[in-house]
């Protein structure tokens, strides 16, 4: 069903917090992560002699070979680097633990009919755009506030509606004369739970195209109503699926924290962005997709709104981004066609990676140009992340901030591009 089609009601402001834990150990396909071979730098890929069917480009799994050497790649977005070995997924792992999803909705406070065990909802959406909203327990998607919030809807003055005037005599009172060493502030926002489905679901390969729709157009609302709000400098949409990804609650479900704080990291990631396009008179993720196109052997699907592909620094095995192929800043400004086109392949998505790594535990990240942005937004470009949580963040990742990927993203694209070929077109674009 079209996004055009599909009714929302918005009722006014007001989230289940999901705290990243370590994920389970190394499990994928035998021809993905067996003795990978060294992907050239420096060559470009030959085109499969079949050609491209459906929009995804022909290719399988490289044949297995022993030689291989360990990289490094620098990430040209971030500028963090990611060493990759292929050689480590085959270290023996003697605490190796397998976490299925339970498939019980035993007392789950997202299913329908359990409307009164969460706050009432700040937006409701419904399938049919010719349904009333007669009831609260009538929707097809829902967003309530998080009942353990990661940030503060108050600063002790101001109600979060409309918040967020946090006074420089506010950040420093109190703190003395050694405030520049021990600097603090209020952390003030808002945290809220999409709930993806009335049905007990885990997952986005559970729904419908046309459900995940609605959880889009969820985001474009309340990206908007919070990039309204005084104060907001950083909206954050992410999803988490499974323990190892983080989930605390197995409904399927995504959050939103919006702050008056931009992060260091996004803030110095802007900067990456903005300097390139002073530079070049051009927006780096734009260049990046050409690039990508032009290369081949990273891209997993292309039409002509999106492209997806592996990253060629992926920090996580079989990292997949997703962009608009057009310059596009802002996700809250896509049109309907575009929400269409995103749910479509990110529900594609979802089913290619449950196909390599079933029931895998992973999480999605929208990035987008932050709020109530004071530069040249020509040089920002959104983007969403989908990858399994298949490594644990140890040691040198916490000491170097540098992750270990031991799945080269070309070998992750055509592992891709091969459960993409399996699927059944009639099937996937249901």
């Amino acid at each position: 069903m079209p996004s055009s089609h599909i009714r929302t009601v918005i009722s006014g402001n007001r989230s289940s917090s999901d705290t990243d834990t370590q994920s389970s150990a190394l499990d994928v396909t035998e021809s993905v992560v067996r003795r990978q071979p060294l992907p050239s730098s420096h060559k470009r890929s030959r085109p499969d002699p079949e050609g491209d069917v459906d929009g995804v480009s022909n290719g399988s799994p490289s044949p297995p070979q022993r030689d291989q050497h360990a990289q490094v790649r620098k990430d040209p977005i971030t500028g963090d680097c990611t060493f990759f070995a292929a050689q480590r997924a085959h270290r023996p792992n003697q605490f190796e633990t397998v976490t299925p999803r339970s498939k019980s909705p035993h007392l789950c406070a997202f299913c329908h009919g359990h409307e009164n065990e969460t706050p009432a909802p700040v937006w409701v959406g419904k399938l049919d755009p010719d349904d009333r909203l007669d009831s609260e327990s009538d929707w097809d998607v829902r967003v309530v506030p998080n009942l353990y919030p990661a940030v503060s809807t108050s600063d002790g003055e101001n109600t979060c509606d409309p918040i967020l005037k946090v006074s420089s005599r506010k950040r420093s009172a109190g703190y003395g004369d050694d405030s520049y060493l021990f600097a603090c502030e209020p952390s003030l926002g808002g945290h809220e739970v999409v709930i993806e489905s009335p049905q007990h679901a885990q997952s986005f390969a559970e729904l419908n195209v046309a459900q995940i729709a609605l959880v889009f157009q969820a985001y474009v609302a309340r990206l908007n109503y919070w990039s309204a709000v005084p104060g907001i400098r950083y909206i954050s949409i992410f999803k988490n699926v499974g323990p190892n990804a983080g989930a605390s609650v197995q409904h399927s479900h995504s959050q939103l924290i919006a702050s008056t704080r931009l992060p260091t990291r996004v803030e110095m990631i802007t900067r990456r962005l903005q300097a390139h396009h002073a530079r070049s008179g051009s927006c780096l993720q734009c260049d990046l997709i050409r690039g990508e196109v032009e290369r081949g052997d990273r891209i997993v699907y292309q039409s002509d709104s999106l492209v997806a592909y592996c990253p060629y620094a992926s920090q996580q095995a079989f990292q997949l981004r997703i962009v608009p192929r057009g310059h596009q800043p802002h996700f809250g400004e896509s049109d309907g066609a575009m929400i269409d086109n995103v749910s479509q392949l990110v529900f594609r998505a979802v089913r290619w990676l449950e196909a390599i790594r079933p029931e895998t535990a992973y999480n999605m990240l929208l990035h987008t140009c932050p709020a109530h942005f004071d530069g040249d937004t020509s040089s920002q470009h959104w983007a969403i992340d989908l990858f399994p949580r298949m490594t644990r963040i140890a040691g040198f990742e916490l000491s170097s901030g540098s992750n270990i990927n031991p799945i080269f993203p070309e070998h992750a694209a055509s592992a891709y591009r091969h459960m993409a070929r399996q699927s059944d077109p009639r099937f996937v674009l249901v």
